[in-house]
């Protein structure tokens, strides 16, 4: 999971609200940074942030598509976080390049939804026709998001007070 967010506030609330899963993060504190790790290797997920320093989070995900099509992979979904959400944030030059959006501020129990519902379309596109080889990796990266997923559905409500501790900690 790749985390765009130039607020170090954030990327922390995001972190507490994450560790407890079987995701690995990784954080990127503007767009230049969130696209040399994408390029770097495959996500299943990314958040980016859309105002952030050096690259906006607009111009990183149009050229993380760009990349995408040029390696002829399938699309990863991209959430773009705001704390405005103007009606064509999802949409440039006609192309929807963001899959969703999450509005600021952040909120653990809409960034585990975001990940079940995007996993599962991960898990979908990751299935495949291709040789047998190529099955077997392709079910092992399945068996992987499952695995994601179920952690994510046994959980119940997150409870934000116990974050207090942790974050007064890592300060």
């Amino acid at each position: 999971l790749l985390i765009a967010e130039a607020s170090a506030d954030n990327r922390t609330l995001l972190q507490l609200y994450l560790e407890k899963y079987p995701v690995d993060l990784y954080f990127a504190e503007n767009g230049k940074r969130a696209l040399e790790l994408f390029q770097q290797q495959k996500f299943d997920i990314v958040f980016m942030d859309i105002q952030m320093p050096e690259m906006d989070g607009i111009t990183a995900t149009t050229l993380i598509r760009e990349y995408e099509k040029n390696q002829k992979m399938l699309a990863t979904p991209i959430l773009a976080f705001s704390a405005h959400k103007p009606p064509d944030i999802l949409c440039t030059a006609n192309e929807y390049i963001f899959t969703d959006f999450v509005l600021k501020p952040i909120n653990s129990s809409i960034v585990r939804t975001k990940l079940l519902q995007f996993l599962e379309f991960t898990e979908e596109n990751n299935m495949s026709n291709e040789p047998q080889e190529k099955q077997s990796v392709d079910q092992n990266k399945i068996s992987e998001i499952t695995d994601k997923k179920n952690v994510l559905l046994k959980d119940d409500e997150f409870d934000v007070s116990n974050l207090i501790p942790s974050y007064i900690e890592r300060s």
